[in-house]
């Protein structure tokens, strides 16, 4: 499993994951605030938030359930729930 631990981790992952979705905003993803609403912020949709999670689950190795993905809004809270295995 490849966990990531920290936010830096999770951006990384993140940075692939919307590299698919949305790749004129990627570079951004660094430097952004890591409670920022990335979703809001960049103006994702439900279907972006779909590929970007389906892509963090097969670069990480960590299950996010469905009604758990819908809350998984910031880098914070994505890096809680990657870092507890997807039991957070």
């Amino acid at each position: 499993m490849n966990q990531p631990s920290v936010h830096t981790d999770v951006r990384t992952h993140l940075c692939d994951a919307m590299s698919v979705v949305a790749p004129d905003v990627v570079d951004e993803i660094a430097t952004i605030d890591a409670g920022l609403d990335f979703f809001e912020e960049f103006g994702l949709d439900s279907m972006d938030r779909l590929t970007i999670m389906e892509r963090l689950v097969a670069s990480t190795g960590v299950a996010i359930p469905d009604d758990v993905a819908v809350r998984l809004n910031t880098i914070e809270q994505l890096a809680a729930h990657l870092t507890a295995g997807g039991s957070g």
